[in-house]
């Protein structure tokens, strides 16, 4: 199973309720949309890839991706560290990223 990870943090941009969206892209090229990651991960027995897309997720919303993706705990951690840089690790079970949006302001 094939997954990339988005994740944002709250910035102080105002947004401060955590938001998760679910992907799945079939091998179709088609892209839907899941309410919940139950339900994506059942329409991935099929075949395709997820997307998963996170702003200011908590601990508890990355960790329950451990078990599924096969992801190392430590590798979620990373991604609640603002301070991390991005980055893609491979492993034998499941490659994975962890990418966080960044911003800039005009003048600095």
């Amino acid at each position: 199973m094939s997954a990339c990870f988005t994740y944002e943090p709250d910035a102080g941009h105002g947004r401060h309720m955590s938001e998760k969206r679910f992907f799945r892209v079939g091998l179709d090229g088609q892209l839907k949309r899941f309410p919940a990651l139950d339900e994506l991960l059942s329409a991935l027995q099929d075949g395709g890839y997820a997307w998963l897309d996170f702003f200011d997720p908590s601990k508890e919303d990355l960790m329950a991706l451990v078990e599924p993706f096969g992801l190392h705990p430590l590798s979620v951690e990373d991604c609640l560290d603002e301070d991390q840089v991005p980055k893609i690790r491979t492993s034998p079970q499941t490659p994975s990223s962890c990418s966080t949006a960044t911003t800039t302001r005009r003048g600095c």
